[in-house]
């Protein structure tokens, strides 16, 4: 991702492909939440079409945002109901009930309260008319989506490494390795990067 001068050193070590065209980075206090955070959003992405279907920045925030709090109530249910053996829709229609008026108050409270301790960046192009647009927003607890307007530029992890590989300056052993990591990832394309070695003769 570049925004003003080029800066690309921190893509491969927190982000995952939520879609060909969107990548999701993370941050937080409990990143062990992740990778089930991630399938949950890619699940609701995956229905959206296709994975090289483009898509508008509206659909993909809306089901970053349905993925963001589902994760949450999942792992609040499990943390304050699967104690009794109880499910969340089972308590929203039985938990007073169960529990009381006055503990099932504090129950649903606790559950409301939950937050996964994590923040999420997007970034990816968005589907357009003439031209394919470059849009960033972020995801943050309780699954609430905030769109960032700033001059950015989204690039195949094959222009990177061309980047990278190429000689003058930019080909340190820290970004060769890193370009190493890009070209094992399932989304890579050897021929793509192969033409483009070609066309720049490096």
């Amino acid at each position: 991702m570049a925004s003003g001068a080029f800066s690309a050193d921190s893509v491969a070590l927190k982000g995952e492909h939520l879609h060909s065209d969107w990548v999701g980075m993370f941050a937080g206090g409990d990143v062990g939440l992740v990778p089930s955070l991630m399938d949950r959003i890619r699940i609701e992405v995956n229905q959206l079409g296709k994975w090289i279907q483009p898509l508008s920045i509206d659909s993909v925030a809306q089901a970053v945002a349905i993925g963001f709090q589902k994760e949450r109530r999942a792992r609040a249910a499990d943390l304050f109901l699967s104690p009794y053996g109880i499910d969340l829709p089972q308590f929203l229609s039985n938990g007073i009930h169960l529990f009381g008026d006055a503990t099932a108050a504090v129950i649903r409270d606790r559950i409301e309260q939950y937050r996964l301790d994590c923040e999420l960046l997007v970034f990816g192009h968005a589907n357009a008319a003439k031209h394919r647009r470059a849009h960033i927003f972020s995801a943050e607890d309780p699954g609430i989506i905030k769109r960032h307007s700033v001059q950015m530029r989204v690039v195949r992890p094959e222009y990177l490494v061309a980047l990278w590989l190429q000689p003058g300056g930019a080909s340190t052993l820290r970004r060769r390795e890193r370009a190493a990591k890009l070209r094992e990832s399932v989304e890579f394309n050897a021929e793509l990067l192969a033409d483009l070695k070609a066309r720049y003769n490096f």
